[in-house]
């Protein structure tokens, strides 16, 4: 089962009561739990097929994102203050028009209403794929987002942790590729670090 959390607080609520194995993180993890692995995760600027941003040279789209809708992650979020980051260090100025913690409705934005964002590889590349959504190359694409699998403490070794990120590792390389890669934080004891 999966239950889907914007409140650290009760992630760790939940492991520490044994309602959860593990949990999905910004990193760094809470000082409670332990860092099991670690997922990078490329997040790259995306458009909708036929938006007016890729007719132009790619020194010149920086600049020009202030003309165009843009959705991003909610204010006070880690990805938000990576976008905001990379914003200020590439030279473009982003308004956002649209703001959330949902990944589907930023992905929804920008495929329905036209917007320019910045959104994990993982989450547009069956879009990417069909050729509905396209990756704006600009300088300084793709960012890269550290998202910890934690445990509670005493658990980080169980046969169920190590079969779940063994998955997500051989699930995402397979998928993926370089897009998401998941590597321990701590081998387990019988297995070689990777």
């Amino acid at each position: 089962r999966l239950r889907q959390s914007v409140d650290r607080g009760e992630l760790v609520r939940m492991l520490g009561s044994g309602l959860a194995d593990l949990a999905f993180d910004r990193s760094p993890t809470h000082s409670s739990l332990q860092t099991v692995a670690r997922m990078n995760e490329q997040l790259h600027l995306v458009v909708p097929a036929g938006h007016p941003l890729l007719d132009l040279p790619h020194r010149d789209r920086p600049e020009a994102i202030e003309g165009y809708p843009f959705a991003t992650y909610s204010p006070g979020m880690r990805s938000r203050d990576l976008v905001q980051r990379w914003a200020a260090k590439a030279g473009a100025v982003i308004t956002p028009q649209i703001e959330s913690r949902s990944v589907a409705v930023l992905k929804d934005a920008v495929l329905g209403h036209g917007a320019i964002g910045i959104l994990p590889s993982m989450s547009v590349s069956c879009e990417i794929q069909t050729g509905k959504l396209i990756l704006a190359e600009i300088s300084d694409m793709p960012l890269v987002r550290t998202t910890v699998i934690a445990a509670r403490q005493g658990e980080e070794r169980s046969p169920r942790t190590r079969a779940l990120v063994e998955e997500l590792i051989i699930g995402c390389a397979k998928r993926f590729g370089e897009a998401a890669e998941v590597h321990w934080a701590m081998p387990p004891s019988d297995q070689p670090p990777r």
